[in-house]
């Protein structure tokens, strides 16, 4: 008896300590990973959240911005009521703002997924544009670009950037509007839009006028044959203006609508403008005389060949907020004052009749040097072979 109560002791000894090795370990496990919540204690951390939820899930009109937002934040729960609604009531410029920034992400000028901006928003739109306030104005006039390139911009809100434009207006205030009004499809600018692009080609500030060549050169569908007379006269002159971004851009503004002048006219103003002291004017003219379909301006264009200075201008203003800016001045896929010749010269070649005809293995964007100086050394052997019949 006294051994198997031993034996039976013994045994559960044993299972005793492996029972409590198992509590211990649970014990450890315990300490390093957190427990599950109850599944009380769950629910209701869940429903804690759901107000967080909904709110988020509704479209809120927000009259203003927690100072802890940046100025420059963009509110998820933006959508149309709510930018409607910030834009008519908020006298708050930061709300203001976003929710001109939140225009160009929820709407769209074009049938998709996102809606087609209506009176309302237009109308909105108009009013801020005229804002005393810089920031605002701005912020208007990028978000107008939505309505803008639709197939019908509103006419009280093309009326107002217009007006923008108008020449009693501060200088950025102004080429902030003709920059908005370029955006306007090419046959759909209307008699406000030409006459602020008119009026501003009299500015005093070059920035206002290359600004305004800028979108005159994409206005060519829109204008009568009383405006090309009368507008042709004025580019011809500013072919000549103090400042190289205006005149290079009135070079463009002449390459891209041909029959804005006459032929004879818009050939010597290239020819006369290769001479110019500015590599950016140069190249505009080398690029326009490739435009004017006469084989005689190759010979002209010989000498430009392997000027690889730059074809880039930068003019320098102050923004409508006040700060340092510039407007960048570029020959499209010209990068330098040769690459422009070459081009023009092969243009020019296809209506000379001669045996070999002339391949350039220049691509697009910016080239090795290597690479255009070997087309320098080939467009001169080609010159040098059919030299004799270009005509003069």
């Amino acid at each position: 008896m006294t051994r198997a109560f031993r034996i039976v002791t013994g045994a559960g000894l044993a299972l005793s300590l492996v029972l409590a090795g198992i509590a211990l370990r649970a014990f450890v496990l315990q300490g390093s990973s957190p427990a599950r919540p109850a599944p009380q204690a769950e629910a209701k951390r869940t429903n804690e959240r759901a107000p967080v939820v909904s709110r988020r899930a509704q479209p809120l009109s927000v009259p203003s911005l927690p100072k802890a937002i940046p100025a420059d934040a963009v509110p998820e729960f933006w959508g149309p009521a709510s930018i409607v609604e910030t834009l008519e009531t908020s006298r708050d410029p930061r709300a203001i703002q976003a929710a001109l920034r939140a225009v160009l992400s929820t709407y769209s000028s074009r049938s998709t997924r996102k809606p087609m901006p209506g009176p309302e928003l237009e109308q909105a739109l108009a009013r801020h544009v005229r804002s005393d306030t810089g920031a605002i104005a701005r912020a208007a006039l990028a978000a107008a670009r939505v309505p803008l390139m639709s197939e019908a911009p509103a006419t009280e809100l093309v009326t107002a950037i217009a007006g923008a434009a108008a020449p009693e207006v501060a200088p950025a205030r102004r080429t902030l509007a003709l920059r908005a009004l370029d955006l306007i499809r090419p046959d759909r600018r209307t008699a406000p839009v030409l006459a602020a692009l008119e009026q501003a080609l009299s500015a005093s500030q070059p920035e206002v006028v290359s600004q305004a060549l800028f979108a005159l050169a994409n206005s060519g569908p829109s204008l009568s044959p009383e405006h090309r007379v009368r507008l042709g006269e004025r580019v011809l002159e500013l072919a000549g203006h103090p400042n190289p971004g205006v005149r290079g851009r009135a070079l463009f503004v002449l390459a891209e609508i041909a029959d804005l002048v006459t032929p004879e006219p818009r050939l010597a103003a290239a020819l006369r403008s290769l001479g110019d002291r500015e590599p950016y004017v140069r190249a505009e003219a080398a690029a326009l005389a490739g435009r004017c379909g006469a084989p005689q301006a190759i010979h002209a264009l010989m000498p430009h060949i392997a000027d690889l200075a730059a074809a880039n201008y930068d003019l320098a203003f102050t923004d409508i907020e006040g700060r340092s800016s510039i407007a960048e001045h570029r020959v499209p896929g010209r990068p330098s004052v040769a690459e422009a010749a070459l081009f023009s010269i092969l243009a020019l070649s296809r209506a000379v009749p001669v045996a070999r005809q002339l391949a350039l293995t220049l691509g697009g964007g910016v080239q090795p040097q290597a690479r255009v100086l070997e087309n320098v050394a080939n467009v001169r052997r080609w010159y040098g072979e059919v030299a004799a019949q270009i005509p003069r």
